[in-house]
C-alpha cells in the first residue's frame, strides 16, 4: 500500500511540474510590475503631491516607500490593490479624505506602481496630516 501511495504522489508531482515550470506561485501573485511605467504612473497621477517625490511622505501624506519599518514593505499586492483602489488601509479603515481612490486602475498598473514603490527605501517615518 505505501508504494501505490508514493506512486500517486510521484504522478501527481510530476504532472503539476509538467503542467508550469516547477515554481510555487505565491496566492497573492498578479501580474509583475515595471519599476519604471510605476514611476512614470506615479508622477502622472501626482501621487508625489502628497507622499514625496519617491514615496518617502511629507506633512500631506504618509511614507508608502519599501520600507518595513517605515512604509508599506511588508504590504501585500492585494493590501495595496485595496489601498488604491478603494482607499483602505490594511487595517480596513478608511483613509483620510484627501486620500483620491483610483477604482479603475489596472491589474498591471498596480502592479507596476506597487514594484516602484517597494524599490524605494526610506526609513523616515511620516505619517502625514491627521484626519480632521
Amino acid at each position: 500500500m505505501t508504494s501505490l501511495r508514493l506512486a500517486v504522489t510521484a504522478l501527481c508531482f510530476s504532472t503539476l511540474l509538467a503542467c508550469g515550470d516547477g515554481t510555487m506561485t505565491p496566492v497573492d501573485a498578479g501580474p509583475s510590475g515595471n519599476v519604471s511605467a510605476g514611476m512614470t504612473l506615479y508622477a502622472a497621477r501626482s501621487c508625489n503631491g502628497c507622499h514625496g517625490n519617491v514615496g518617502e511622505g511629507n506633512a500631506t501624506g504618509p511614507n508608502i516607500t519599501g520600507s518595513t519599518t517605515a512604509g508599506i514593505g511588508a504590504w501585500t499586492q492585494a493590501e495595496f490593490t485595496k489601498a488604491v483602489k478603494q482607499a483602505i488601509g490594511r487595517d480596513n479603515m478608511a483613509f483620510c479624505a484627501t486620500m483620491t481612490p483610483y477604482p479603475t486602475l489596472t491589474d498591471q498598473q498596480l502592479a507596476d506602481l506597487f514594484a516602484f514603490l517597494k524599490a524605494q527605501k526610506n526609513d523616515t517615518v511620516q505619517r502625514g496630516q491627521a484626519c480632521p
